[in-house]
């Protein structure tokens, strides 16, 4: 695992995978499975949101693990672009 923040941490080598701290353990995330709605190896996206996904449901359906994967890789990205384009400070 690489990076880790907030209990969040990359797969090394897997786009898009992470591990994310949960009361049972580390879960897997992927975040561009099931069409970009993300996946993710806990009981409750298993239970809840992936078979309302299968159906076809409207809305998205993220358990609080893809949520967080998710968020950890968007300020990621942002940390990415701001360094690449530093603002001038008023």
């Amino acid at each position: 695992m690489e990076q880790t923040t907030g209990g969040v941490g990359r797969v090394a080598g897997e786009q898009g995978r992470f591990l994310v701290a949960s009361r049972k353990g580390p879960v897997l995330v992927d975040i561009c499975a099931c069409r970009g709605n993300g996946w993710c190896g806990c009981e409750d996206f298993a239970f809840r949101h992936l078979p309302a996904w299968e159906r076809g449901e409207p809305g998205t359906h993220r358990c609080k693990h893809i949520l967080a994967a998710r968020d950890f890789e968007l300020d990621e990205g942002i940390r990415l672009w701001n360094l690449a384009h530093p603002q001038k400070e008023d």
